[in-house]
């Protein structure tokens, strides 16, 4: 395990933060159904939906916040491969 996952794994994770994992891993379930229909187009997933999605990325959120101004939304773009998602958090230094 790295130090990083030891530092942060028994912190509790406040109510934003599960869900927006959520809408992470609904993104991840959807990907491959998103990846023929909406490549190029970044996608709004609430509550494990798709609301909204467009080439756009600013019209987009404008849209998704007009209705949904203080809900948890996950905005990604879908490109025809799965993104390697690398997280720098300054300060943390691995091995």
């Amino acid at each position: 395990m790295s130090e990083a996952i030891k530092m942060f794994s028994g912190t509790p994770k406040t109510g934003h933060e599960e869900s927006f994992e959520r809408e992470v891993a609904a993104y991840e379930a959807l990907w491959p159904q998103l990846r023929k229909t909406h490549v190029g187009y970044w996608v709004a997933i609430k509550d494990g939906q798709v609301l909204d999605s467009d080439r756009d990325k600013s019209a987009l959120i404008q849209r998704v916040y007009a209705h949904w101004p203080e809900e948890i939304v996950y905005f990604e773009q879908v490109l025809p491969k799965h993104p390697h998602r690398t997280v720098d958090i300054p300060g943390i230094d691995t091995p």
